[in-house]
C-alpha cells in the first residue's frame, strides 16, 4: 500500500445542513485520475482516508492509503488527479492540486490560475519613478500636469510581465512619460494620451534581455 500525503483538499459538497462532514478514518474513497496527463490510468481507484475530515473549515493535510499495484506500480503525482470523493458516506472533496506541500522542485503548470487582484499606487510620479514590481504586477500611477516623469524599468527576468494603469490629473492634464529601456515595435513610442482625467493602460512583457511594451489608449476610470 501507498500513502498520497501533503495534499491540502477541502470540501466541494455537505451532507449535512449544519456544513458538518463525516468522512472519517477508514472511510474508503474514490481517487479519480487524470486520464489525459496519464493515458492508460483507470477512471479511478479505491483508497481509504486515513485522517478524519470532519468540519467545513478543516484545511490541512489529508493521507490517503491507495493500493499502486492498481496503476500498475505507479506512484501518484499531483498530475494524476482530479478529485477524491468518498463512496461510505457521499461526501465530494476538491482536491487542490497547487497545494501539494511537499515536491518543490519541479515547476508547476497550474489551470485556473489568479493573480493577486490588489493593484499598487505608485507614489513619486513626478519627474521620475521607479517601477517596483516586487510587491504586485498591476501598478497604478498619476502623473503631473506639464511635466514628463521618467519611469525606470525593474530588473528584466526571462517570463516575468506587469501592468501599468498611467493616469492623468483629473483637472489639468497633460502630464508626459518616458521609459527606459522599453523596446515598442513598429509603431514606436506612444504618446500617453494627455486629456484631464484619462488613462493609458501599459503591459511590459520580459525575455530576461529587454523589456518590450504595449500600450491601450483612452479610457476613463
Amino acid at each position: 500500500m501507498k500513502t498520497l500525503e501533503n495534499y491540502v483538499v477541502v470540501p466541494a459538497l455537505y451532507r449535512s445542513p449544519d456544513g458538518l462532514i463525516e468522512a472519517l478514518v477508514g472511510d474508503q474513497v474514490k481517487i479519480y485520475l487524470d486520464q489525459v496527463a496519464q493515458p492508460g490510468y483507470p477512471e479511478y481507484i479505491l483508497g481509504v482516508i486515513q485522517q478524519p475530515i470532519t468540519t467545513i473549515c478543516e484545511s490541512r493535510s489529508y493521507i490517503f492509503e491507495y493500493d499502486e499495484a492498481d496503476i500498475g506500480g505507479d506512484t501518484l503525482d499531483y498530475v494524476d488527479i482530479l478529485s477524491v470523493v468518498t463512496v461510505s458516506c457521499c461526501d465530494v472533496l476538491s482536491l487542490l492540486k497547487l497545494n501539494k506541500l511537499s515536491d518543490t522542485a519541479a515547476d508547476l503548470t497550474v489551470a485556473g490560475y489568479t493573480e493577486d487582484p490588489s493593484v499598487m499606487t505608485l507614489t513619486g510620479a513626478g519627474t521620475a519613478c521607479t517601477l517596483n514590481i516586487a510587491a504586485s504586477t498591476a501598478l497604478r500611477a498619476t502623473l503631473v500636469a506639464s511635466t514628463t516623469c521618467v519611469f525606470t524599468m525593474p530588473s528584466a527576468v526571462d517570463g516575468k510581465s506587469f501592468q501599468l494603469m498611467l493616469k492623468q490629473a483629473a483637472v489639468t492634464g497633460n502630464g508626459h512619460a518616458t521609459f527606459t529601456g522599453v523596446e515598442w515595435g513598429d509603431a514606436g513610442v506612444p504618446s500617453i494620451t494627455a486629456t484631464a482625467g484619462k488613462m493609458d493602460i501599459l503591459a511590459f512583457f520580459s525575455d530576461g534581455t529587454k523589456w518590450y511594451g504595449g500600450i491601450l489608449q483612452g479610457f476613463t476610470p
